[in-house]
């Protein structure tokens, strides 16, 4: 998978074996904040039963009643949960959006809160 991350939280790849890496390189700041950026470009390997999660920031600043914040050190453990076995890129989805909202224990959002989880299950046979 090629890349660039203009600025917004990095993905997370979570490995079928259950490592989970923060894909941080390449990209730089938001778009349009200094003219004329040099983004990089960044690639990583995809591997059959891998799930990459795109979120916004709405996600890991989700506040609760007292103002603290969700996290990554909240999001990660969901993610370990499923390593080293297949994963339902859809019903991981639902997990983590419904953790967040029992975090903010009815709070109001502070920001948009977008998730998008892909998963490759292998080259297609002949």
């Amino acid at each position: 998978v090629e890349y660039c991350n203009a600025g917004h939280e990095p993905p997370l790849l979570a490995r079928r074996s259950g490592e989970i890496i923060i894909v941080n390189e390449g990209g730089g700041p938001p778009l349009c904040v200094m003219e004329d950026f040099p983004y990089e470009q960044a690639r990583f390997m995809f591997s059959p039963g891998d799930v990459l999660l795109l979120m916004s920031d709405g996600i890991t600043e989700a506040m609760n009643r007292d103002g603290a914040l969700y996290g990554r050190d909240r999001l990660m453990p969901l993610l370990e949960a499923h390593g080293g076995r297949s994963v339902d890129a859809a019903a991981l989805g639902n997990e983590i959006l419904a953790a967040v909202k029992a975090f903010e224990a009815s709070a109001d959002p502070a920001d948009d809160q977008t998730l998008v989880l892909v998963s490759w299950r292998g080259a297609a046979g002949p």
